[in-house]
Parts: structure tokens; sequence; C-alpha cells
């Protein structure tokens, strides 16, 4: 949601199901969103996985990503999630992914889309033994 800092009225809010997950509902966490003042865009990654770049002005969602259907990242009991990290012309978000083939190995794994379109640029895993072969998208 999007507040006036100075009257505390509302503003816009974007509201997100959560599936996918196993984290009972006292235990919902967000990441803390992240504002990028070049773009005047907001990402952030819910604990359903669900990750998305909204304006920031309108709140309107620009594009998203559903990291659990698209790459296998899975919510944590815990609720919490990792917060996006921009930087260039990327954002950055990261958590623990698994699935088929090279992506078989639960592992750490960094995801980084072109801020501007969502579009994936590359995929890291954290575990330098395992990243021998493991990069998924390189442009």
């Amino acid at each position: 949601m999007c507040l006036n800092a100075t009257t505390g009225d509302l503003i816009w809010e974007a509201v997100n199901n959560v599936y996918l997950s196993d984290a009972p509902a006292e235990r919902v966490g967000w990441s803390s969103v992240v504002a990028d003042p070049e773009t005047g865009r907001i990402y952030g990654l819910g604990l359903g996985c669900y990750f998305q770049c909204l304006d920031a002005t309108t709140g309107q969602r620009l594009w998203p990503h559903s990291m659990s259907e698209e790459y296998g990242m899975l919510s944590t009991y815990g609720g919490r999630t990792n917060f996006p990290v921009v930087v260039d012309k990327l954002v950055i978000v990261s958590g623990v992914t698994t699935g088929w083939g090279d992506s078989a190995i639960p592992a750490h794994r960094f995801f980084a889309f072109d801020k501007s379109t969502g579009e994936p640029v590359w995929i890291e895993i954290a575990c330098s033994r395992l990243n021998r072969g493991l990069r998924a998208i390189r442009r």
C-alpha cells in the first residue's frame, strides 16, 4: 500500500493472494519493497514467491513472476523472503529453488531480471562447487 507521507491517507493498495505455501496465516510475511527512483517503480517479493514490479504512482502491476511456478522457488514456514536489490539495469531476487535437470539440486539461487521489462537475464547458484554448468540463462 502507498500512503501520503503527510496525511497518512491511502493513495493505492496492491492486494495479492498467497498460494503454494505452507506458512500459516499468522506467519505471513513480505519482503521489504524496494523503490527505484530512476524508473519510478517498486519491486517486491511476497511469501507465495510472487515477485512483481509496480508503478510507484498508480500501483499498477507492470510485470509479475510467480517464482514458484516458473523457477521452483520454495516459500518457507517462517514466512520470510529476501528483498529485491536494484543494480544498474537489473533487479535481483533470491531464494531456495529446486526443479529438474540442472536445477534439481535444492540450493539458494539468485535471479536477475531486466528492471524495466521483467525479462530474465541470468541465474546463479550460491554455492560455487555446485555452480559448474548451472547457469540456466546468460545474455
